[in-house]
């Protein structure tokens, strides 16, 4: 991948305490054309921070005084800090160390070691796209960093122009959970957020550095995936579908099993950002009525055999 240089001189702060992965940062970032500042712990960070704020920053999670969690805690809870975008590094390879991040307001994480290419690709699509300010998301749904249904309309609404600009791929998929319906008549809506929340973290925490996931009006999971072709968003959302279904999920105290279905749709030229979305659920409703628990793509053919079986489209 080759990214052109950064021109804008963004400042970005680097926050670890070993010093060989300060410098490596550093020059990478300093060659991309971004304005770097470093500090060795969550504490050092505080004070640079006051000293000038940045556009962004990246920071490791375990450090001595304080760690990258408890600095990520601190910037979200004050109201001039808590809209920098941060990126953390971590050594921890376990998704519930990574969803625990993101829960605390994590916009982005990568797994050391890492690629310095896919870092600065990360640290670009931040710049790019900052974070969803809290108050903009919906309450139940600000720890799992959802995006409300207008800002996931609008993002894959300038996505489609990109696509058709550029004649880029793209891809929309539709997740549904059949157990929330139980869940629902059983436990009450309370604890219907509950598994939403754990499952929305699930996804983000393997989740590209331009991809999008926001709800609609049935409990489903939009997740737009850019620059993703059909065969890529086959093989990731068949990933996905595993991880969902080995992950012991917690409802009132209990531990859960959830069976994804899920249908996607990948951007053809011409069609608008509403044909897409509408040919993700037709391709859900297929999914839905042969409990096909492999992904299901959209064709045209869906639309007849869903009209024949009185299914919407």
């Amino acid at each position: 991948m080759n990214l052109e240089p950064n021109n804008t001189g963004d400042a970005v702060l680097v926050v670890d305490d070993e010093e060989q992965i300060r410098k490596l940062i550093s020059v990478g970032l300093t060659r991309a054309g971004y304005d770097v500042t470093v500090a060795c712990s969550g504490r050092e960070a505080l004070v640079r921070i006051a000293e000038a704020r940045p556009q962004l920053i990246i920071s490791d999670v375990m450090m001595p005084e304080m760690d990258g969690f408890a600095l990520l805690a601190q910037l979200r809870s004050q109201s001039d800090t808590r809209s920098i975008p941060l990126i953390l590094l971590t050594a921890k390879s376990s998704t519930e160390y990574i969803v625990a991040g993101l829960a605390l307001g994590a916009d982005d994480y990568l797994r050391k070691p890492f690629n310095m290419t896919e870092l600065l690709a990360r640290v670009r699509a931040k710049m790019e796209r900052p974070p969803v300010p809290s108050d903009e998301l919906p309450a139940q749904r600000r720890q799992s960093r959802l995006l409300t249904q207008s800002r996931f309309q609008g993002q894959l609404e300038k996505d489609v122009a990109r696509n058709t600009r550029d004649a880029t791929a793209c891809s929309v998929a539709c997740i549904s959970i059949p157990e929330l319906a139980q869940v629902r008549a059983q436990l009450g809506e309370e604890r219907v957020a509950e598994v939403a929340q754990q499952v929305s973290m699930l996804i983000m925490a393997d989740a590209e550095p331009l991809d999008a996931t926001g709800p609609d009006d049935e409990d489903h999971f939009m997740l737009l995936l850019p620059d993703t072709d059909y065969e890529a968003a086959q093989a990731r959302l068949q990933n996905l579908s595993r991880r969902i279904r080995a992950n012991e999920f917690k409802v009132n105290g209990q531990q859960v099993r959830l069976t994804p279905l899920i249908g996607y749709a990948p951007y053809v030229a011409g069609t608008t950002p509403e044909q897409l979305v509408k040919q993700s659920l037709a391709a859900l409703d297929y999914a839905v009525s042969s409990r096909d628990p492999h992904p299901t793509r959209y064709v045209l053919s869906l639309d007849s055999s869903l009209k024949q079986q009185g299914t919407r489209v």
